[in-house]
């Protein structure tokens, strides 16, 4: 039995896409996008609140490896998802409300204040302690 090779112009070798490779690191990007989208934030806010403009979301950009700082922006963005999810019982629209809602606890709107790192921080940690 032989295996055939995907469909490409006569030619021309086939994409990782079209043999079935995952990129991971545009995958990374895609869960990054979805964490965004779900805490109410559109793609260039998201990319602001990791440090990185609106071209990180671009596949063509995809290729760039992100640095230190970017990964810890990253991993931040991930428990603040994680946390709030888990406090609002995994609705949606009650994240999205929590985030858009100037909140006394953390001295201001969170959909503003996760784009200063520190703050974003102070609001992973205000998660942890209160939980």
């Amino acid at each position: 039995m032989t295996q055939s090779t995907p469909a490409t112009d006569e030619g021309q070798t086939p994409t990782k896409a079209q043999e079935g490779i995952i990129d991971k690191k545009m995958l990374l990007r895609v869960a990054i996008c979805a964490v965004g989208y779900e805490l109410d934030l559109s793609s260039e806010e998201t990319a602001q609140v990791i440090g990185k403009d609106h071209t990180f979301f671009v596949a063509d950009y995809a290729q760039d490896n992100l640095d230190l700082d970017t990964q810890k922006l990253v991993a931040l963005l991930f428990q603040l998802h994680r946390n709030l999810s888990a406090r609002v019982g995994h609705n949606l629209a009650l994240m999205r409300r929590w985030m858009s809602t100037p909140n006394q606890d953390t001295g201001g709107t969170p959909k503003l204040q996760i784009r200063d790192p520190g703050q974003l921080e102070a609001i992973v940690e205000y998660f942890d302690k209160s939980s």
